[in-house]
């Protein structure tokens, strides 16, 4: 992996030298999925399930994200993995802090509505509020598809993003328990839990008939809680946990022109019955000394997603982690560089999921 990051990151000009680091054996396995590869050392699907089971941290199943990305993540968690002492927001914190350090400004709760261009070169944004900010150099840490189909359109650019999907959405239960977690067994581990051992094929059964049946059975679920993991938690008695699986969009587009926390009785009438689903399905399976003690309840949908993170049809992970998305042919759009000078991208789409890469 280490080498398609150097050959994306390398200059568009340095042409030679990448068309070079995009050949061998190395870029060959890039083309392999996580399922044919292991399939050649095993005929035991149980174990190939178990080897692959943080495929939901990339967003695709085994047989369609690559061998070397899924090696990637596992190599990542080897030597088990990290939580950042007072949960998440302590991250923003301590960049936001370095920003000022060297004169810089974060703005909170403004958004850019439009980066503005010049015959190629970039000179600056338009903020929501109508704000405008001139610079030379803008960094993008949105979407591919939120800055090139919205923010700056460049049909040029998009017209090789179509070639490419999206991961999918989610649904997202955050769940608050009125109990510590010692009480209710909860531990600072995370939990990926499968109804099978053929996730692609459960996966395809449950976009087919999702939109049928919202109370069917969920094919993977990550349950986690962030409070077990955080050693500076001060709410004694009290405990967090998230559960996560995946979605459509389409399942919830009759609701897309209604106001976020003002949609119809339909809408909450659809969550709760998916509610009751992962409580039952994901929650009490795993933590049965949880049933009664829940406190607040409430889902995401990839509506909510959309809102809150401007994610391109509520996809959590951007473009898709698929085989092809390591392709050289996508190398010029999958870099930080664009078409626009001054204008370079960061995040997800660039190199890979997680919060490393959004860094």
């Amino acid at each position: 992996m280490t080498g398609i990051y150097t050959r994306r990151f390398v200059p568009n000009f340095v042409g030679r030298l990448k068309s070079w680091m995009a050949s061998g054996k190395k870029s060959e396995q890039l083309n392999r999925t996580a399922h044919e590869v292991l399939s050649e050392i095993t005929s035991n699907q149980d174990l190939i399930t178990a080897v692959c089971y943080l495929w939901g941290d990339l967003g695709q199943p085994p047989k369609k994200i690559s061998f070397l990305q899924l090696a990637s993540v596992l190599n990542h968690y080897k030597n088990g993995g990290y939580y950042p002492v007072g949960g998440s927001a302590v991250i923003a914190q301590k960049v936001i802090k370095s920003i000022h350090q060297y004169g810089g400004r974060v703005l909170v709760g403004m958004g850019v509505k439009e980066i503005v261009a010049y015959k190629d070169q970039v000179m600056g944004v338009k903020m929501d509020n109508g704000d405008y900010i001139k610079s030379r150099q803008v960094v993008s840490c949105a979407s591919l598809n939120q800055t090139f189909n919205k923010m700056l359109p460049r049909p040029d650019v998009m017209k090789q993003l179509d070639r490419l999907s999206c991961d999918p959405a989610c649904l997202v239960l955050f769940v608050g328990l009125k109990a510590g977690k010692e009480a209710l067994g909860i531990k600072d581990n995370n939990i990926w839990q499968f109804i099978s051992n053929d996730c692609d094929a459960d996966l395809q059964r449950f976009d087919e008939k999702m939109g049928e049946d919202a109370a069917q059975g969920f094919p993977v679920m990550f349950l986690g809680s962030g409070s077990a993991k955080d050693p500076a938690w001060k709410e004694q008695g009290k405990t967090t946990l998230e559960i996560i699986t995946f979605a459509k969009k389409a399942w919830w587009e009759q609701w897309q022109d209604q106001k976020c926390l003002s949609r119809d009785e339909d809408y909450q009438t659809k969550k709760n019955v998916l509610i009751d689903r992962l409580l039952e399905d994901g929650l009490y399976l795993n933590y049965p000394k949880c049933r009664g003690q829940v406190e607040v309840v409430d889902l995401g949908t990839p509506l909510t997603c959309e809102h809150y993170l401007g994610s391109h049809e509520g996809s959590i992970y951007g473009v898709a982690h698929t085989v092809t998305r390591l392709h050289p042919r996508f190398d010029k759009v999958l870099t930080p560089y664009t078409p626009v000078r001054g204008l370079f991208m960061s995040g997800q789409d660039i190199t890979g999921a997680g919060v490393i890469s959004a860094l």
